[in-house]
């Protein structure tokens, strides 16, 4: 018999392969007391981007009332037995950036060096392995089929700076002494805040961005009990605002809907050192070697 219900995985008729236009511009340039500096800016712009639409899914049929006005779907489905048809297609919006600037000065075998990257990507899609799931896990704040630019959440590289130097000198007359060390600060990656479930009934599950109220005035909590114990509307609302004032997005953007990848997480800090003694003897005419390394 048929199947009762079926998803399509689709290549539009026309669609090309992603190219990228790339512009890059660096200098280097010896500066005094022996230091060397590069500068480097990279652009790119898709040519032919990719991102997807659910061609089974209706225009919404309604929207939300209040200061959240996004689009509302009581029908998901054109064809009531095709689960999804999601297909691939060209689109040729997405923009990154990246620019990095770095110091060093050799002292023959010995050398230092620091350097600071920056850079952001911009796009309406990062694909994954399957075509629905590149669709449904897109978050968005409005038509999942033209969810519009947001950052990539792989492609938001944010700050990043380091230090490192090595420094080697024969103390001993057995071997050489080496001490080097790595230090690195950099953000952890980025995050977006959506809700939990289908929002706004288009079939795709907790991609639905937060809208983010201006103050308690936006926000309509209803009395919940959990267990023993039950927490009215204004107890609710009183968290919420809290949560919102301590929190350095959140509190930056009320009034707006939160966007995708747009959460840069917190700076971590790592510090690697190493100690390295070289010993070394002659035997027989041969010369033979061994280390002892301690790593931090």
């Amino acid at each position: 018999a048929p199947a009762s219900s079926f998803e399509l995985a689709l290549t539009n008729s026309d669609f090309k392969f992603p190219q990228l236009w790339r512009n890059n511009i660096a200098i280097d340039q010896r500066l005094p007391l022996g230091f060397t500096s590069t500068t480097e800016f990279i652009y790119n712009r898709d040519v032919n981007g990719v991102y997807y639409i659910n061609a089974n899914l209706p225009a919404a049929q309604s929207a939300f009332a209040g200061p959240d006005s996004r689009p509302r779907w009581t029908n998901n489905r054109i064809h009531s037995a095709v689960a999804n048809a999601v297909v691939l297609k060209n689109q040729n919006v997405g923009r990154s950036w990246n620019i990095s600037t770095s110091l060093d000065r050799r002292f023959g075998a010995n050398f230092i060096k620091a350097a600071y990257n920056y850079g952001s990507s911009k796009n309406t899609v990062d694909p994954g392995s399957i075509a629905f799931g590149s669709w449904n896990n897109n978050e968005h704040s409005g038509d999942p089929n033209n969810p519009g630019v947001g950052f990539s959440p792989v492609g938001r590289a944010g700050h990043r700076f380091f230090a490192t130097g090595t420094y080697g000198k024969d103390l001993f007359s057995f071997g050489r002494t080496s001490v080097s060390a790595f230090y690195e600060v950099r953000n952890i990656g980025v995050s977006s805040y959506t809700y939990s479930g289908d929002l706004n009934g288009d079939g795709g599950t907790s991609n639905d961005l937060l809208y983010i109220p201006r103050d308690q005035s936006e926000m309509n909590f209803q009395t919940f009990t959990v267990g023993a114990r039950t927490y009215t509307a204004a107890e609710q609302a009183a968290a919420w605002e809290a949560y919102i004032s301590q929190d350095d997005y959140l509190s930056k953007n009320r009034g707006k809907y939160a966007g995708r990848g747009g959460v840069l997480l917190p700076l971590v800090h790592r510090m690697d050192v190493s100690i390295a003694q070289d010993l070394f003897t002659n035997i027989r005419g041969r010369r033979h070697s061994l280390q002892i390394r301690a790593d931090v």
